[in-house]
C-alpha cells in the first residue's frame, strides 16, 4: 500500500508533464517551421544567387541606392520608358520604373550598411520568408485551432507552384533564390489578410490602420498591390458591418485569393 500511494503523485506529474509537452509541441514544431524557410534560403544562397534580366536590374538598383545615387539604375532595361539620348543623359541614374522602389529601396539599405548587394538580397528575402510564414501560421490557427492544421498549411506555402518563371514552375520559397519582389510581396499579402483577419472579427481602428500599411508595403513592391488594396475594401465593405463575424476570417480569406 505504501508503493501505491508513493507511485500516485509520480504518475500524476508525468501525465502533467505529458500534457504540457504536447501543448508546446505543437507551436514549437510550427516555430522550428517558420525559421527553417528562412534558413533554407540563407543556406541555397550562401554562394550566390540565381535570376534572369530582372535580378540583374534588382541587383543594380540595389547597388545604386547603397552608394547614395538615389532610387535608380546604372542602365535602362526593356520596359524603361526612355530613349537612348534620355538614357545616357542621367549618367548612370536612371530612374527605376521597371517596378515599385519598395525592394530595392529594402535591399539597397541593407546594402548600405556594408554587406553587399547579394547579402543584402538574401537577408532581406529571408526576412520575408519569417514574417510572411508567421502571418500565415497565426492567420492558419485562428481560422482552425489546430497545429497540425497550421504545419500543414505552411509546408504547402513554402512547397506549392507559385508562379512560373521563365517556363520553369517555382514555390515560393523557389523564388527566395534569387532577387525577386515576388518574395516580399508575398509576405506583405500574407500579412495584410492576417491584419484583416483580424479587424473583421473585432473591428478596432488599429486593425485596420494596420492592414493599410501592409497595403502599402505591398504596393511599394509591386503595382499589382493595389488589386489586393481593393480586395481588402471589398472584404471590410461586405463583412465589416458585424454580420457573421465568426466566419469573417475564413471568408476574407477566401475573398483575397484574388490578387
Amino acid at each position: 500500500m505504501g508503493s501505491d500511494s508513493s507511485d500516485g503523485p509520480d504518475n500524476g506529474s508525468l501525465r502533467r508533464d505529458r500534457v504540457q509537452w504536447r501543448t508546446l509541441a505543437g507551436p514549437v514544431g510550427v516555430a522550428i517551421l517558420i525559421l527553417l524557410g528562412g534558413a533554407f534560403t540563407l543556406a541555397v544562397t550562401r554562394r550566390g544567387m540565381s535570376g534572369g534580366p530582372d535580378a540583374v536590374a534588382y541587383l543594380s538598383a540595389t547597388q545604386n541606392i547603397a552608394s547614395g545615387e538615389g532610387i535608380t539604375m546604372p542602365f535602362e532595361t526593356l520596359t524603361e520608358r526612355y530613349f537612348p539620348s534620355q538614357a545616357a543623359a542621367f549618367d548612370g541614374r536612371i530612374p527605376i520604373v521597371l517596378a515599385p522602389p519598395g525592394y530595392p529601396i529594402a535591399t539597397g539599405g541593407v546594402a548600405a550598411l556594408g554587406v553587399g548587394d547579394i547579402s543584402a538580397t538574401r537577408w532581406v528575402n529571408a526576412a520575408a520568408v519569417i514574417i510572411g510564414l508567421a502571418a500565415a501560421a497565426w492567420m492558419l490557427m485562428r481560422l482552425t485551432g489546430t497545429w497540425l492544421v497550421v504545419a500543414a498549411g505552411l509546408a504547402m506555402i513554402i512547397v506549392a507552384p507559385a508562379e512560373s518563371v521563365y517556363d520553369v514552375t517555382q514555390s515560393w520559397l523557389g523564388l527566395t533564390t534569387g532577387p525577386a519582389s515576388e518574395v516580399p510581396f508575398v509576405a506583405s499579402t500574407l500579412v495584410a489578410l492576417a491584419i484583416i483577419a483580424g479587424y473583421l472579427t473585432r473591428s478596432r481602428p488599429g486593425w485596420a490602420i494596420a492592414s493599410v500599411a501592409a497595403v502599402g508595403v505591398a504596393l511599394m513592391v509591386r503595382y499589382i498591390g493595389a488589386s489586393l488594396g481593393l480586395t481588402l475594401g471589398l472584404a471590410v465593405l461586405i463583412y465589416g458591418s458585424g454580420t457573421l463575424r465568426a466566419l469573417g476570417s475564413a471568408r476574407v480569406t477566401l475573398l483575397c485569393s484574388g490578387p
